[in-house]
């Protein structure tokens, strides 16, 4: 498995160990733009896998269909709720 191509919320520095990072309002320092709609919570992030680097690496290949998945939570593990959530998608690696 590879871990992503890159990363960014603006305070990725884990681990936090000193309280609770800087908003960031959805300045994702040099990310996508956050799509319309969602709710400003105060903190925002982006994970990017870059195809062409797996397909590189022999780890897809294409014409291939495959099932991603992913968790996220929000940190506070000293506090009642365990805020989680998981998403799922289906990716085709087209031919050339």
């Amino acid at each position: 498995m590879n871990g992503p191509s890159s990363a960014r919320a603006g305070w990725c520095r884990p681990p936090f160990t000193d309280g609770d990072p800087a908003k960031n309002h959805y300045n994702l320092d040099g990310g996508d733009t956050a799509p319309s709609g969602l709710t400003d919570q105060g903190y925002g992030a982006e994970v990017a896998w870059n195809v062409d680097d797996l397909l590189a690496a022999g780890v897809i290949e294409r014409g291939h269909v495959y099932r991603v998945q992913f968790m996220v939570h929000d940190g506070d593990q000293n506090k009642v709720g365990g805020d989680t959530g998981e998403g799922c998608a289906t990716v085709f690696v087209g031919e050339e």
